[in-house]
């Protein structure tokens, strides 16, 4: 059992949708500004990459305060840091819930659910403690593996996965230790910048908690997205982090 200094928080979060590769995605900036308005109320900016570049890299970003959306001509993706807020897990999950559902909804004004491929949700989860990482990793590990004791432990890091046969759906977790380092780095005059990340202070540590859950099985199985593949993902993810998975945040 890890002594914990603080109660676990949601980090970050991510939601993923990928659809049919759309070379005109470029062109369509006002009507993803109109799309995303109730997410990010701000304008989006064109990254001018060319046509010939990976279908995978943004055509055009929004960002606005700790939340930012990239188009590429594959996929669009909503991201959410919430590592400065630390608020509880339940009043993270409103928050985020309350978005990816708006999100959703902006990505079907300008695709179809046949065009939609699959659709991911990634929350991660961050414990803090108070012990040094040795006894953190030697923590992770005690709970989810049996290995052979070759001394301190400078890692650990443990994925499970399941598959959801009923809703055709992967879920993914894993765990593994963290370290938040911060200060301020000195320039210099040096042409080649080269930063030592271990040298600055250490800010927090603890463990932290990755779910993936993703729809991937649906195309596999060739079923038809639902129009409610985000309410779905939303409810799995909530059945586990409140549910059948909550072991896994608690330390």
């Amino acid at each position: 059992m890890i002594t914990v200094t603080a109660q676990p928080y949601i980090s970050r979060t991510t939601f993923l949708v990928q659809f049919e590769v759309d070379t005109s995605i470029r062109f369509k900036l006002g009507e993803i500004e109109r799309a995303f308005q109730s997410v990010c109320q701000t304008q989006g900016v064109s990254t001018n990459v060319p046509d010939s570049a990976p279908a995978a890299i943004p055509r055009i970003t929004l960002q606005s305060g700790p939340k930012s959306i990239a188009v590429s001509q594959v996929t669009t993706q909503l991201d959410m840091d919430f590592s400065e807020q630390r608020k509880s897990v339940r009043n993270t999950f409103d928050i985020l819930q309350k978005n990816v559902e708006l999100f959703w909804t902006g990505v079907m004004s300008f695709k179809s659910t046949a065009e939609i491929g699959h659709a991911g949700l990634v929350v991660t989860v961050a414990s803090p403690s108070q012990l040094p990482k040795g006894k953190i990793c030697a923590s992770i590990l005690d709970r989810y593996a049996k290995i052979p004791n070759r001394g301190e432990s400078a890692q650990a890091s443990i994925q499970f996965g399941y598959l959801d046969a009923e809703h055709h759906m992967f879920n993914n977790v894993a765990i593994s230790n963290y370290e938040m380092r911060s200060g301020a780095i000195e320039m210099g005059s040096a042409k080649r910048l080269q930063i030592d990340v271990s040298s600055l202070p250490l800010k927090e540590e603890g463990v932290e908690i990755k779910f993936d859950f993703n729809s991937r099985p649906m195309g596999m199985s060739q079923v038809t997205t639902p129009p409610d593949l985000a309410q779905l993902l939303i409810r799995s993810m909530q059945d586990c982090v409140f549910g059948w998975g909550s072991d896994f945040i608690k330390w």
